[in-house]
């Protein structure tokens, strides 16, 4: 028995594919995978999700920097976007995997790589700024961060 319906018309929206959220999270950070998840549930009409998700993606974002320039860290950065990507492309299968699947079924088209590496960059470019903001404080201003 197919749980998939068959709609009438094709979807005009693109969705982004499991995959895509895992590799925008290892070449972006954890919120680039989270935009991704974002924009199709956005896409589904679940904009109240696609909220939360945001959310949670730049506290995962924020946290994993705080984890990583603490003192006495093992600093396997390589490993670090490794493991965010498949645990964030694992988490986009768990999560949409069913709309994605109906959404291919009923004809409707993939995300591009291309938005998938866009994403990454701007979310990298974002988080990379923070850290500056925070570095030029501390250095600076002679803010205390701990």
């Amino acid at each position: 028995m197919n749980d998939l319906t068959t709609s009438s018309e094709q979807p005009q929206y693109r969705l982004h594919a499991p995959w895509s959220v895992g590799l925008a999270a290892i070449a972006g950070t954890p919120l680039a995978g989270a935009i991704l998840l974002a924009l199709n549930y956005r896409c589904l009409g679940k904009n109240e999700t696609a909220f939360q998700v945001l959310t949670v993606g730049l506290g995962i974002s924020l946290l994993l920097i705080c984890i990583v320039v603490l003192p006495g860290t093992p600093k396997h950065l390589e490993l670090w976007g490794l493991v965010q990507g498949l645990c964030a492309g694992f988490l986009a299968r768990r999560l949409q995997g069913k709309d994605i699947d109906r959404h291919i079924h009923d004809g409707g088209s993939m995300g591009s790589i291309w938005s998938c590496l866009g994403v990454s960059l701007l979310s990298f470019i974002t988080i990379l700024a923070i850290g500056m903001l925070g570095a030029f404080c501390k250095i600076y201003l002679h803010v205390h961060i701990p």
